[in-house]
């Protein structure tokens, strides 16, 4: 009878909304419906194994369950972890990078999730289907982002412990060093610079806003004739030279487990200057363009330096000495290049944002090497086309 009711199941002859039908068999057994009970679930077993009828057998089991007011069989999963299941076997079937993000941050406000193996595996189908929808970092733990489950924000600052991964670090602050000041440096220039640790950013939120600025940055580029992006070789060289950061930025970007650098959108590491507290807000709510100010040298933008002694001079030490520089993702699309003394004046503060919100340009570069001897700065007129990937501590030596 057992097996004559699970067939029920299989054929569909015996539906959720129909189980009283098999109720009325348990009740035959009277004092020996638990025998029945073991044996109905025991034949289900298998069916509840297979991933392509465990939600079916899930809503069959329970709605038999609470028909029958039994306990369910060992391998069924509680109230919690079914409705965790149900939602993660939807989100995955989406392929929704928001259903299956808010299903994963449910799943994981249920109590031993690991526990049960159907459940886990559709944990870990999601968590794959979230990062490959989302086009997340290889290098990322997506467990570890979405914590407990209590908020709905994918954020973490993750110590960097490699010692290996650390002294790359070193190497970009060594390789972009330059003896040049300007006027904006309230301090003796430091004769080195000592990396003492390293932050990584991983922010879904951030980062998918990021993503999606820079794809429209990129269709537009591509969308030229010629291109305007990848920037050439020439081109950089009439610009005062190769970007400084570029070489070991790419050894980073491949030690983290990164994307690659986006050739197709012009897209760079620079740093960003600033101090104690101010960084990790900015890792955790990224760039407020807002607080730009009016009366800089380009106007209202986010400003990036590709050598790190021009944004040492932003600088601001905590307690220990310790000096905070962002590696920043940046793209820069096409930019707008100014070699004049004072752009300022020429083109004017607001023509250089304007060009960028609103005409054909992405950002602009100030080209400071070639009119004054001293850095070239990135000015980027949209906080989307800035992520903050890294928070570098250093103290001056």
């Amino acid at each position: 009878l057992a097996s004559r009711c699970v067939r029920g199941f299989l054929d569909g002859s015996v539906t959720p909304a129909q189980i009283n039908q098999v109720g009325a068999v348990r009740q035959i057994f009277k004092k020996s419906v638990g025998e029945f009970d073991a044996e109905l679930f025991e034949i289900m077993r298998e069916h509840f194994m297979n991933p392509d009828r465990t939600v079916a057998a899930i809503n069959w089991l329970v709605a038999y369950c609470e028909h029958s007011s039994c306990d369910g069989p060992d391998y069924l999963m509680s109230q919690d972890q079914v409705g965790a299941f149900r939602e993660l076997r939807e989100a995955n079937e989406s392929s929704d990078a928001d259903r299956i993000k808010a299903a994963c941050v449910a799943a994981k406000r249920v109590p031993n999730l690991k526990d049960h193996e159907q459940l886990a595996r559709e944990f870990e189908k999601a968590i794959a289907g979230l990062r490959a929808q989302a086009n997340l970092p290889p290098g990322w733990d997506l467990e570890r982002l979405l914590g407990d489950g209590t908020s709905d924000k994918m954020y973490g600052l993750i110590p960097v412990e490699s010692g290996d991964k650390i002294a790359l670090f070193q190497q970009l602050l060594d390789e972009t060093r330059r003896s040049k000041v300007t006027r904006d440096r309230k301090e003796a220039l430091a004769g080195h610079f000592e990396v003492t640790r390293v932050q990584e950013v991983q922010n879904f939120d951030t980062y998918q806003s990021y993503l999606k600025r820079r794809e429209v940055v990129a269709k537009s580029c591509q969308g030229s004739s010629p291109p305007d992006a990848p920037i050439g070789d020439d081109q950089w060289t009439s610009w005062s030279g190769p970007v400084l950061t570029h070489p070991t930025a790419q050894k980073i970007t491949r030690a983290f487990k990164l994307d690659e650098l986006h050739a197709q959108s012009n897209e760079f590491l620079f740093f960003h200057g600033t101090k104690p507290t101010v960084e990790a807000s900015i890792a955790e709510k990224n760039f407020d363009i807002s607080y730009a100010s009016k009366q800089g040298l380009f106007g209202a933008g986010l400003y990036f330096a590709e050598a790190c002694t021009k944004s040492d001079e932003y600088v601001q030490c905590n307690s220990d000495q310790e000096y905070p520089l962002l590696l920043v993702r940046v793209t820069i699309g096409k930019p707008y290049y100014l070699s004049n003394d004072k752009p300022w004046e020429d083109p004017g503060r607001r023509q250089m944002e304007d060009s960028c919100k609103n005409g054909t340009y992405h950002s602009v570069l100030g080209d400071r090497i070639k009119c004054r001897g001293t850095y070239r700065e990135f000015i980027v007129y949209d906080n989307d086309q800035a992520y903050p990937h890294f928070i570098v501590w250093y103290k001056r030596k």
